[in-house]
């Protein structure tokens, strides 16, 4: 009985406790709770204060909580804002920022990135950017319904249980995260961790005690900016864009979209790690060619406002000989990634085919096609060793030399024709020790239809060609013959020129030119720097090899 009673005491003196003191406990926590605000990873699309989301493991809707405080101030009113947007071949437009130690800052996103790909922003703890790259590689699947951030990566750099992070934007979308510096002075990366981005989506916040004597690299040396920012950035503002190529990564296939030669509208370019690259259309969903050694210079398109092609710097070592798939009741549906490499996915007949495309052993490419759950087809792709080094169609929507876009509209021996009233295109092939040119023009006017970019007097300049007439410019031409019959097909005058270490000979038109120089340097198409040919030409295909006649006739 007495231990009743004592109990009974004991309760009554804690509810006389807690009614006293409970209301200012309550506003203690509310003032403690405002001023603890935590960062924002949503995306910032309307002016007024955004609701704010902590991005958890499966960062799903379920699962992020929204806290809506109407009693705290607006934590980013007093934060200094920092803009992001993008550059051409997967670059942020800053390289780097300095910030003060304790600094309130809102970074902003807008993923304005012209080849129109998802990209998120992830800062860093000092020399950890790879690492945590690796821990979202790790999450495999799960990496999809987190935006591809590692939330519980120890690298990621928090303030508090909140990640520095904005979630993976969209195209044209804008996404913003409001965070206190750290206290601690240093080099801290951010970084776009979507697989095949982190290659070349980096930069740097210097984060120094007083900025006024902060000692920081010169840009040009800063080891937090990535190599070819500068050259993105002279791209973005028009200037040096020769120099812009697109990135490949190490780790994951790079996906690119990009106005691809030989090529519909809507292709994607994919680079692997194991160097087998290839082109997919998904306007036709097929696999278009695959070629091996450097991916692409990327230069042309974005310096003609995104309506010039891209050029492949390998070798293209397979090209499909069907022709294009009418699209019919298929429909694109994307693609997505799977242990970093693209999935392509599409509707046919009411049905979702998925293909992948993988480097394999002992061949170029395994394409592996499944539909309603089962394999469909599996084929093996090899490398073709007739292809040429370089093929051109002139098939394509758009003059494919990075000058002002001229449209197509005449037809020519196959497909469409290239008109030639400028300056000769420096197509980017190089002649080599032996080699075959071989192309197609119509309406000759007695002006190059081709030159080397060389002035050497000894060696062959120029193949100047008229209605009925054909010369060699440069070099020595010891002789001038009638040939065997040249092909002429509706107007159109086949051109070869075939060289090795014994000479070169130039046939077109019923005439051959022996010579015994040799052609030199980059080859120029469709005239020389002064001189336009003036006419159309078409099909043109460069070997690095002397072909036979029945080589070259096949």
């Amino acid at each position: 009985m007495q231990a009743i009673r004592v109990w009974l005491s004991a309760v009554v003196a804690l509810f006389l406790v807690v009614s006293m003191f409970h209301v200012p406990l309550i506003q203690m926590w509310k003032r403690q709770k405002a001023s603890a605000v935590p960062v924002s990873t949503a995306p910032a699309a309307e002016p007024e204060p955004e609701p704010v989301v902590s991005v958890t493991e499966a960062d799903t809707a379920s699962e992020a909580t929204a806290v809506e405080e109407p009693e705290a101030p607006d934590a980013s009113s007093n934060a200094r804002m920092v803009k992001i947007g993008m550059y051409p071949n997967m670059h942020f437009s800053l390289g780097r920022f300095v910030a003060q130690t304790g600094e309130r800052l809102t970074v902003e996103f807008e993923n304005d990135d012209p080849q129109a790909q998802p990209h998120n922003l992830v800062f860093t703890k000092p020399g950890r950017r790879m690492k945590v790259f690796t821990d979202m590689m790790r999450m495999g699947p799960k990496a999809v319904g987190s935006g591809y951030i590692p939330t519980k990566s120890r690298s990621v750099l928090k303030e508090g249980e909140d990640i520095v992070a904005i979630a993976l934007l969209n195209p044209g979308e804008t996404g913003s995260v409001t965070f206190n510096a750290p206290e601690k002075a240093g080099a801290y990366p951010f970084a776009c961790i979507y697989p095949g981005h982190q290659v070349s989506m980096y930069g740097v916040m210097h984060v120094v005690e007083d900025p006024a004597a902060a000692e920081i690299p010169a840009e040009d040396a800063d080891p937090g900016i990535p190599p070819g920012w500068n050259d993105a950035k002279n791209a973005a503002n028009g200037e040096g864009a020769e120099s812009a190529s697109s990135s490949v990564s190490l780790e994951a296939d790079t996906v690119v979209r990009m106005f691809m030669p030989d090529s519909g509208p809507a292709s994607i370019a994919v680079a692997t790690p194991e160097g087998v690259h290839y082109c997919w259309d998904a306007g036709t969903m097929q696999l278009r060619y695959a070629w091996t050694g450097d991916f692409l210079d990327s230069s042309n398109h974005f310096a003609g406002n995104g309506d010039a092609l891209a050029r492949v710097l390998g070798h293209i070592v397979w090209r499909n000989d069907t022709a294009p798939i009418e699209q019919g009741d298929r429909a694109f549906l994307g693609y997505r990634l799977e242990q970093g490499r693209p999935v392509f996915r599409w509707k046919m007949n009411g049905d979702v085919v998925e293909e992948r495309i993988r480097p394999v052993a002992g061949a170029l490419l395994e394409q592996r096609r499944t539909m309603a759950g089962g394999v469909e087809a599996v084929n093996l792709i090899e490398a073709d060793p007739t292809l040429p080094r370089w093929y051109w169609s002139m098939d394509d929507t758009v003059r494919p030399t990075g000058h002002k876009p001229e449209r197509l509209p005449a037809a020519g021996l196959a497909g469409r024709a290239l008109p030639f009233q400028e300056k000769g295109w420096k197509c980017g092939a190089t002649a080599a020790e032996a080699g075959t040119i071989d192309l197609w023009c119509r309406e000759p006017r007695g002006t190059p239809v081709l030159s080397f970019d060389h002035r050497d007097a000894d060696r062959i300049q120029a193949v100047v060609l008229g209605e009925n007439s054909l010369g060699v410019r440069g070099g020595r031409s010891d002789s001038a013959t009638s040939s065997r019959e040249q092909d002429r097909r509706d107007g159109w005058t086949r051109v070869t020129v075939r060289w090795d270490a014994n000479g070169t000979t130039v046939e077109a038109g019923g005439w051959s030119y022996a010579s015994g120089a040799q052609p030199k340097g980059g080859i120029v198409i469709g005239g020389d720097d002064k001189v336009a040919f003036g006419g159309w030409i078409d099909e043109v295909r460069v070997w690095d090899r002397r072909l036979s006649d029945e080589e070259l006739d096949a």
